[in-house]
């Protein structure tokens, strides 16, 4: 009987030891400062702040009280695996987004800024959100670091942030995207009606009734690995835009020279107009962070070659800057294989991400380090579902783009991914509803 009850009271005492346990593992906390909890989060103790970014899909929450003036905030991330990325999210008190789905992203063990101002018209609390994503199945270790510079009171406040329900782990927040606050104030507006003014008014500009310019250019005769479907694709998509009452500029099979002299003339012609539309379907390719569009006829022996060959993507953003328009979409189907690769010192695959200037929505094919398929019938997988989407009546640009992304994620079984980032503050719809 007594070796009975000394059995007994070890089982006992192993039990209570492996409760313990699992009560100690399952409420150790997250690295110091990091919330994940978006009802508490952590209020920040000084103007710089750094985490961990140990995944894809983790959220971490900080809150601070701000304004009113500018307020400009740094964000880097540094990839201590081989990539490593995070977008970064601002919102009011009332959940309404101050500064939207911000997306830095750290290649090849490097680092990557983006510096963004937003001007607040009065102090108030804010609640940012960092959320992790991967690149290229790396599982996502690394660094950031996010510096606030301007009107910052620090300390806790009770803002919490939108539901985040849904989406996929590439996917960028799917809330409206920045209509209030994110125009930097050392900045003439482009626009009649300014962030600010929308921000007193809470009304959100309907960019609907205003000049639609289109540049279409689909490049599918390379020498080297030529494409079935950009050609198609630019035909259709011009078609589909005339039809929508989009006066469209298009060119095929472009060289560079073709090619820039087309992108010059766009900039001239989107200047003072309401919307702005660049659509490129063929070959593109990245080169130390940067997105390069392959023209037709382009030489390139070396990786060197690629800057004096191709056109830089960044030309298009510069030139809509510079026009200051409305609204601006930029949709680059050119994410597929590139056909260098085997001459390149160092390969990444797909496009990198490029930060949308204030009243721009940049649209990619797949998501970054992805590539996209040229597709087997008439158009590629993704300008197919685009034709779809902006036929819809009543839908908002930005919903357009995350139907088109759920069909070609469904279609392509997961393996295409859709990314778009934006920094719009405006409505606009392809067809009324």
């Amino acid at each position: 009987m007594l070796r009975e009850r000394n059995t007994m009271n070890r089982i006992l005492a192993a039990r209570s030891g492996l409760i313990a346990l699992l009560i100690l593992f399952s409420s150790a906390p997250v690295a110091p400062g990091q919330s994940r909890d978006r009802d508490n989060p952590t209020p920040l103790s000084s103007t710089e702040l750094r985490g961990e970014l140990d995944g894809t899909d983790t959220e971490y929450f900080y809150s601070f009280v701000a304004g009113p003036g500018e307020l400009t905030l740094t964000f880097d991330v540094k990839a201590t695996g081989t990539n490593s990325g995070a977008t970064f999210d601002l919102f009011d008190k009332n959940s309404r987004p101050l500064l939207s789905s911000v997306l830095v992203q750290a290649i090849d063990r490097g680092s990557d800024r983006s510096v963004q101002t937003i001007q607040l018209l009065s102090s108030q609390a804010i609640l940012m959100r960092i959320k992790g994503i991967d690149y290229g199945g790396s599982g996502n270790r690394g660094a950031y670091l996010v510096r606030l510079n301007g009107p910052v009171a620090q300390g806790g406040s009770s803002a919490r942030p939108p539901s985040t329900a849904g989406g996929n782990k590439n996917e960028p927040a799917s809330e409206p995207l920045s209509k209030e606050g994110n125009r930097p104030a050392n900045k003439p507006p482009s626009r009649p009606d300014s962030s600010a003014d929308a921000a007193k008014t809470g009304k959100v500009e309907l960019i609907n009734e205003q000049k639609r310019i289109a540049l279409i250019i689909g490049n599918s005769s390379y020498a080297d690995n030529p494409l079935f479907n950009p050609v198609n694709d630019a035909r259709d998509m011009a078609r589909a835009l005339r039809e929508l009452g989009f006066e469209v500029m298009a060119g095929e099979n472009l060289n560079k020279k073709e090619m820039e002299e087309k992108i010059r003339a766009f900039g001239k012609r989107i200047a003072g107009a309401g919307v702005g539309l660049f659509y490129f379907s063929g070959h593109g390719l990245q080169v130390n962070g940067y997105n390069y569009l392959l023209p037709v006829g382009a030489r390139i022996e070396k990786e060197q070659d690629v800057e004096y060959e191709a056109v830089e993507a960044g030309r298009v953003l510069g030139e809509m800057d510079a026009a200051r328009n409305r609204l601006n979409i930029v949709i680059l189907d050119a994410c597929r294989n590139n056909p260098f690769a085997r001459s390149f010192r160092s390969v990444t695959r797909g496009l990198a991400v490029m930060s949308a200037p204030s009243g721009t929505l940049v649209a990619y094919s797949t998501s970054p380090g992805s590539v996209a398929s040229d597709g087997e019938g008439a158009n590629g997988l993704y300008t197919q579902e685009l034709l779809n989407g902006i036929r819809m009546p009543g839908l908002k640009l930005e919903d357009v783009f995350k139907r088109v992304r759920i069909a070609v994620k469904e279609k392509s079984k997961g393996k295409q991914i859709p990314w778009e980032t934006s920094a719009l503050d405006g409505d606009f719809y392809f067809v009324k509803p």
